[in-house]
């Protein structure tokens, strides 16, 4: 073989073995992405079945050590009502993209005194010339926002799943639902 085809040959070698690497690491890098896709399923999915666990958990007296919370100053009413601003505040401070129904609907999951709160807040307000109304949630209403109270919180995966794909602000008692699809959540002392 003269030097001329010795070097075609190692040029059509270095051709091939260099579509190859593309190849190997367009691969990795898929495997990669499906990868990381998984690990935040799977991240996900541990979140939940920790919170069902957590819920569900029997511990003896013996073995359970109560957490040291730190004491709100605020009596339950005085919470409700700060948390009921909070949210009627939520109204001003969140942009809500292309709202143009004729009502400003907040569902409220769960007996909670924050209902009553946020209805005196609301009161006789508007937004974007739609007044606001507070009520009690109902699958199927276009809300756009959903306050999840402690006392509503094991309906939280079927509400999260009946919005899902909707503009709407989703509000918790519960920061741990903030890992799986909760907005904002509240953190308490007192509880």
């Amino acid at each position: 073989m003269c030097k001329q085809e010795k070097y075609a040959s190692s040029i059509e070698q270095n051709r091939v073995l260099t579509e190859e690497k593309t190849s190997l690491e367009d691969l990795l890098n898929k495997i990669a992405m499906e990868n990381d896709s998984l690990k935040q399923e799977n991240d996900l999915l541990d979140s939940l079945i920790r919170v069902e666990r957590d819920k569900n958990a029997f511990v003896s007296k013996k073995d359970y050590v109560k957490p040291k919370a730190k004491k709100s100053s605020l009596s339950k009413n005085d919470e409700a009502d700060k948390k009921a601003l909070f949210i009627y505040n939520f109204t001003s401070y969140v942009s809500w993209p292309k709202f143009n129904a004729d009502k400003f609907l907040i569902g409220m999951v769960g007996n909670t005194g924050v209902k009553s709160m946020l209805e005196n807040y609301t009161k006789g307000k508007s937004f974007a010339k739609a007044p606001i109304e507070v009520q009690s949630y109902k699958a199927g209403v276009n809300y756009q926002m959903i306050f999840v109270s402690a006392a509503g919180a094991n309906d939280f995966a079927k509400i999260k799943k009946e919005n899902a794909g909707k503009t709407v602000l989703l509000i918790t008692e519960n920061t741990l639902y903030n890992k799986i699809g909760g907005h904002i959540g509240f953190l308490c002392g007192w509880r």
